[in-house]
């Protein structure tokens, strides 16, 4: 490739992003007639280009991939031969992709967060599969090499999938030994030498599913072909016990051998995770993306990370010091038990930005509020710090109005939706509220569900969970740990706070009596 003071053709290198087996990967920027565009820039290795069958193929599947339009999907621009040098133009993403955001998390993603990166990976393959030509004659695209490398995450909380064509041009190199195989994430019939489908994009994608739904792989990683071969029909890990059981049954069926066996397209997968659980919405997996992934890592994705073995280049530390704005919501939809219920991490996630002193912490005030096309189950009421209280339903016990203050820099969410602000009044009726600390390293988290009681008239049960587990004071006293349920809360003005480890949340409920 030229060095990068110089253009190539149209195109101007401004840094190396990634190098691997088949090429290099560079950020560069088209221009043509005082047009200026960002690209991803990937040169062919002259080793491979000097080929013509590679050629020949390349040429192929850079045309095919180049059809596919669809805001789920890497747009690839431009390909051709310049200099002796093969190359393939394609959108830049800024973000990373899944497989760094796996190893930062080290564990099961939240239920709608792991839901929204599974229903936006399926529009993509249901609009590669079902792709018709002008004509109107089916001319789907089977991607044949799906993996978290090349899923990858926007910072705007897009999901795009990259690498359309690459397998049969990875296979033709590795065949000469230039790129070691990838086959955690090969299907049986690939495995056995059969040509990828629709349905073997489909197991991939359940392996996928099945990887952030429960924090690791369904099967071990093979050596070869044959090895993943006989790790599939060994059967994949055992899932959670407390993962919903349509869940359960959705990914052993797209985890099945035969592949008549899985779901018949991608779009099914993604009616069927939505009803299970309801996807968060592309902000709050923006904001999910910006607590958990170091600055350093959400720069910029190379589309190609793993497929082409690629290692990162080192950022500069102008480059690297780009931070996002720090934001955290977390739209846990799919159930109080099953959140409850999640193992703690074996390490903390990644730092991101400078860590803080040990006392009561929390989030910034700024919160992201989900999609609309995604809500809560439960709709959010209207809530603002200095709102009213909705009029309560008939019943024989009218409980009391509720209103919590909560420590600076606590992050809120109200029935799964963000709160700005430090004062919240509950509606008279049970209510789920959520409290996260500020804490890059390992944040406390708290649920708690309150609902009114009828006796004494005007109390309140409270029932808490924290993640990590955290001691509990009640007006200064200790009053046990969490799990915690049935504490009962009598008309009056209580201090409630959650302590581990020098970290805190902090919270006062005021109760004042209600009028029949």
């Amino acid at each position: 490739m030229p060095n990068m003071t110089a253009r190539f053709g149209d195109y101007r290198l401004m840094r190396l992003i990634a190098r691997g087996g088949m090429g290099e990967v560079y950020l560069a920027v088209l221009e043509r007639g005082g047009f200026a565009k960002p690209v991803a820039l990937k040169s062919i290795l002259p080793t491979l280009a000097c080929r013509p069958e590679f050629v020949e193929l390349f040429t192929q599947e850079a045309t095919l991939a180049a059809r596919l339009n669809h805001p789920n999907i890497v747009q690839v621009f431009d390909h051709g031969c310049l200099e002796g040098h093969s190359y393939l133009a394609m959108e830049f993403v800024e973000g990373a992709d899944l497989g760094r955001l796996l190893e930062a998390v080290r564990g099961p993603l939240p239920p709608a967060i792991a839901s929204e990166i599974v229903v936006q990976l399926c529009r993509a393959l249901c609009h590669a599969h079902q792709r018709r030509d002008l004509s109107g004659l089916h001319s789907g695209v089977v991607h044949g090499d799906l993996s978290p490398s090349n899923v990858l995450l926007s910072r705007e909380g897009a999901v795009k999938l990259a690498d359309f064509g690459l397998a049969r041009l990875r296979n033709m190199a590795a065949a000469r030994g230039t790129v070691a195989g990838k086959f955690r994430y090969l299907s049986p019939e690939q495995a056995d030498g059969q040509s990828a489908s629709a349905a073997s994009d489909i197991y991939a994608l359940g392996l996928i599913a099945f990887e952030i739904f429960t924090g690791h792989p369904a099967l071990p990683a093979p050596d070869s072909p044959d090895e993943a071969l006989a790790r599939a029909k060994q059967g994949v890990r055992e899932l959670p016990g407390d993962m919903p059981l349509a869940l359960q049954a959705l990914l052993r069926r797209s985890l099945s051998l035969e592949p008549g066996a899985r779901p018949e397209s991608a779009a099914e997968i993604a009616q069927a995770i939505g009803a299970i659980c309801p996807p968060c919405g592309p902000e709050a997996l923006a904001a999910f993306l910006q607590r958990s992934l170091p600055a350093s890592d959400t720069e910029a994705a190379a589309p190609e990370r793993t497929a082409l073995a690629v290692r990162p280049v080192a950022p500069t530390r102008t480059s690297a010091r780009r931070l996002w704005l720090v934001l955290f919501v977390v739209a846990w939809a799919a159930g109080f038990a099953w959140w409850a219920a999640y193992p703690e991490p074996t390490a903390p996630p990644k730092p991101l930005g400078s860590t803080r002193p040990a006392a009561p912490t929390g989030l910034s005030a700024q919160v992201a509020t989900p999609a609309p096309e995604s809500p809560p189950q439960t709709p959010a009421p209207a809530v603002t710090p200095d709102a009213g209280i909705a009029p309560a339903p008939a019943s024989t016990v009218v409980p009391a109005p509720l209103t919590i203050v909560v420590a600076p820099d606590i992050d809120i969410l109200l029935d799964h939706q963000p709160i700005r602000g430090r004062q919240i009044r509950l509606p008279r009726r049970a209510a789920l509220l959520e409290l996260v600390s500020n804490d890059p390293a390992d944040p406390l988290r708290v649920r708690l569900r309150l609902e009114p009681a009828p006796d004494p008239p005007g109390a309140w049960t409270l029932n808490a969970e924290s993640k990590p587990w955290s001691d509990i004071l009640l007006d200064g006293q200790p009053a046990g740990q969490t799990p915690r349920s049935e504490m009962a809360f009598a008309p009056g003005r209580h201090r409630l706070a959650f302590r581990r480890d020098g970290r805190e949340i902090g919270l006062e409920i005021i109760n004042v009596m209600a009028s029949p």
